[in-house]
């Protein structure tokens, strides 16, 4: 049986790649509208960008895709959209497995509306730290710029479910050392990788949703090997962030006009309402 998202009403206006800087942070992630379909079926997906797994839905745009994927078991193939596609992601499955949409996103940047916003953002996030570095660094305290990247995964159940995550190359990215989808009872370990290797320290926020909306939201930071492990609840979908604050490379910080670098990591995926779905 398939597992399909509740469904949402979201505007596609351009007014929603502005990132409302009140809030404490903005997720992006990919969400798939059927996590287990057939194999040869369409595999559909909304880029939405929210908080708290709310968000709206972004319509594909060049200016904000720098790459889209699918990896099965034949391998990787790059996904193509048009200016303005809804769903921003439609592609057909190639065989039975466990299949990754893999979503990079250009460089973008925003400007913090208070240096009190700034820094509900970094208490959200855990990266606190920056605080020190920029009055160390003597940056203003207002008009802050940040750039920012996103790198997001779904995990999609194509026909039998088999099959396991791996590293994609992303420069931040989660990885799933289970299959949400066939391993049952066990905690759910993910692991953070920066730049291919395990990073510590950092804060993982797992978001879960039922089939009526509720969400629940529960933290952990990874450990020495970068990993945090959850347990996981059938019938719900799942949505692991992820985000690192840095100095900007020269190049960036030239370029963007910027003061800090972010890189944003999701991971989503469902599991079956029972084990023997």
């Amino acid at each position: 049986m398939s597992i399909r998202r509740g469904s949402q009403i979201a505007g596609a206006a351009l007014l929603a790649l502005v990132v409302p800087t009140q809030a404490p942070a903005h997720e992006t992630w990919l969400d798939v509208h059927d996590w287990q379909p057939a194999k040869s079926d369409r595999i559909e997906a909304d880029i939405r960008n929210g908080h708290g797994f709310d968000g709206r839905i972004l319509p594909w745009l060049d200016q904000l895709i720098d790459s889209m994927e699918l990896m099965d078991g034949l391998g990787r193939l790059a996904i193509e959209g048009e200016n303005g596609n809804m769903p921003a992601v439609a592609v057909r499955a190639r065989t039975d497995g466990l299949s990754i949409l893999v979503y990079e996103s250009r460089y973008r940047t925003l400007t913090y509306d208070s240096f009190e916003v700034f820094r509900e953002f970094l208490a959200d996030k855990d990266e606190n730290w920056v605080l020190s570095e920029h009055t160390l660094r003597d940056l203003p305290t207002s008009a802050v710029r940040e750039a920012y990247r996103r790198f997001s995964k779904a995990l999609v159940a194509v026909g039998g479910r088999r099959g396991a995550d791996r590293f994609t190359g992303m420069e931040l990215e989660l990885i799933a050392e289970a299959n949400p989808y066939t391993d049952h009872g066990a905690p759910f370990v993910v692991q953070l990788l920066y730049n291919g290797a395990p990073k510590a320290g950092e804060r993982v926020t797992l978001f879960s949703r039922d089939a009526g909306g509720v969400v629940d939201i529960r933290l952990a930071k990874t450990g020495a090997d970068g990993r945090v492990a959850f347990a996981l609840r059938p019938g719900r979908d799942y949505l692991v962030d992820a985000v690192l604050v840095r100095k900007p490379a020269r190049n960036i910080a030239a370029e963007h006009l910027v003061m800090w670098e972010s890189l944003w990591a999701s991971l989503t995926f469902a599991t079956p309402a029972t084990d023997g779905q």
